[in-house]
C-alpha cells in the first residue's frame, strides 16, 4: 500500500521590476563607479540603475553608458546599495557598499535575466522531483547566491528541505520568501511544514516503523486537522501495523474529506477485506 503525496509545491512567478523616485543626496564627498554586467558578462547598456542610501533612504537614478558603467557623484558618506531597473532583468540589489574618506570608489554589479533565472529555479525542482536532493540543495543555494533578494531563490529551497524532510529548514526559507513577497508566499509556511512532516512520515513508513509514522501523521493533523491525504496516510500506516479498527476510521474519515478520491474508495475495501480475514484466522479452532 502506497502512501500519497501531499501536495505540489512546485512553481514560480517571474520578478516584478519597480519603479523609483529620483532624489539627491547633499554635502557630496565620495563617487561610485560602478560596471554593470548580465550573467555572461555582458555589459548591460544604456540602462537605469538606481543607487540607494541606507541612511534615509534617498534613491539617485543615472543611466549606464555603452560599456555598462555609471557614476554617481557626490555622495555623503554612508552605506550605499545599487539596484537595476531594467525591463527583463530580475531586480535586484547590490550587496551594501560602505563609502568613506571622499575618494572614488569602485563595483561591479552583475544582473540575472528572467530567462536566467528561471533556468536556474526551474533546475532546482526538477532535481527535487528527480529525489537528487543532494544536488537540489546544492544548486538552490548557488542559486540564491546569484539571486539573493528574489523571493522565488528561498521558494525552492524551502521546497528542497521540505522534500529531504527537514521541517525548519524549510520553514525558515519559505518565511524568507513570503517575507520578500506575501501576495504570492505569504499562507505557503503551513503547506511546507505539512509537506516536510509527511517526507519524515514517509521516512519511517520505508523503514516499517509505523508508530514512528503515525506520530507524525497524528503531527500534521495537529496542524491541519482537515487534510484528507494526510487521515488516508494514517490509515494506510494502521493497516499494516493490523490495527484495522483505527485503519478504517482514520480512511472513513479521509473519504468523508474527500469523497470523490477513487483512491480511497478502493483502500476502504481493502481493508476492510484485510480486516475481515484477520477476524477469519481468529475465529479458526485449531486441530
Amino acid at each position: 500500500m502506497r502512501t500519497k503525496r501531499l501536495l505540489h509545491l512546485f512553481g514560480w512567478a517571474g520578478a516584478v521590476c519597480l519603479i523609483s523616485s529620483l532624489a539627491t543626496t547633499a554635502a557630496a564627498k565620495n563617487d561610485l563607479n560602478c560596471t554593470i554586467v548580465d550573467e555572461t558578462g555582458k555589459p548591460i547598456a544604456k540602462q537605469d540603475m538606481v543607487l540607494t542610501a541606507a541612511q534615509g533612504g534617498k534613491e539617485l537614478k543615472r543611466k549606464t553608458n555603452d560599456k555598462g558603467q555609471v557614476e554617481f557623484k557626490g555622495l555623503d558618506d554612508g552605506v550605499y546599495q545599487v539596484r537595476g531597473d531594467v525591463e527583463g532583468y530580475v531586480l535586484s540589489k547590490s550587496a551594501p557598499m560602505n563609502l568613506s574618506g571622499n575618494t572614488a570608489h569602485p563595483c561591479n554589479f552583475r544582473l540575472a535575466s528572467v530567462a536566467y533565472a528561471n533556468s536556474l529555479l526551474q533546475e532546482v525542482l526538477n532535481l527535487t522531483q528527480q529525489k537528487k536532493l543532494a544536488e537540489a540543495e546544492e544548486k538552490g543555494k548557488k542559486t540564491l547566491e546569484v539571486l539573493p533578494e528574489e523571493s522565488g531563490s528561498h521558494y525552492v529551497l524551502s521546497v528542497v528541505y521540505a522534500s529531504a524532510g527537514r521541517e525548519a529548514e524549510a520553514v525558515a526559507a519559505m518565511q524568507k520568501a513570503a517575507e520578500l513577497n506575501p501576495e504570492k508566499y505569504g499562507n505557503m509556511v503551513t503547506v511546507v511544514r505539512l509537506s516536510a512532516i509527511s517526507a519524515q512520515a514517509d521516512q519511517l513508513m520505508a523503514k516499517n516503523d509505523l508508530d514512528g509514522a503515525i506520530k507524525k501523521y497524528q503531527e500534521m493533523l495537529a496542524v491541519a486537522p482537515n487534510e484528507p491525504v494526510a487521515h488516508f496516510n494514517m490509515a494506510i500506516a494502521y493497516g499494516r501495523a493490523n490495527k484495522f479498527d483505527e485503519a478504517i476510521k482514520a480512511i472513513d474519515k479521509a473519504i468523508a474529506l474527500k469523497p470523490g478520491d477513487l483512491d480511497m474508495q478502493q483502500m476502504k475495501v481493502r481493508l476492510q477485506d484485510l480486516y475481515l480475514k484477520s477476524l477469519d484466522q481468529k475465529l479458526e479452532v485449531p486441530r
